[in-house]
């Protein structure tokens, strides 16, 4: 008996936690598509909005979309970040056409084009840091 009470306090903390993390990425998601909105018009606005996100418990892909996006506004803000850190998590997953991959399970053609285009990004980094070429 005792040991059953353990099973199902362990699974109830896991259940738990994973609809946390479910409902926080949703919740990103949501912000981060209203600040993706105000971006062009309204940069400040979505500035504030981006940096009210907590990042803990985010999700690899959501977290990568914050970075994008938040890089974006600081720019359109001419905010200078204090270093590249923030930018290379959005680059190493985007590069690395993990999302891609995963939109190709789910929209078949559409997904299959990303994915080429992804692979012709990821030839055109490698050709551009084997020849050592700085880019800005």
């Amino acid at each position: 008996m005792q040991a059953f009470i353990r099973y199902l306090s362990v699974t109830l903390v896991l259940v738990t936690m994973v609809a946390c993390g479910d409902r926080k990425n949703k919740e990103a998601d949501r912000i981060l598509d209203s600040a993706d909105a105000l971006m062009t018009e309204h940069p400040d606005s979505a500035l504030s909005l981006i940096e009210k996100i907590d990042t803990v418990g985010l999700d690899e892909e959501h977290f990568a979309r914050y970075a994008l996006l938040l890089t974006k506004a600081q720019d359109k803000n001419y905010i200078d970040p204090a270093d590249d850190r923030l930018i290379l998590k959005a680059v190493d997953f985007y590069q690395g056409c993990r999302f891609l991959s995963r939109q190709k399970q789910q929209r078949g053609n559409t997904g299959s084009v990303l994915l080429r285009i992804c692979n012709l990004l990821q030839r055109f980094f490698k050709t551009i840091n084997s020849n050592n070429i700085k880019m800005l």
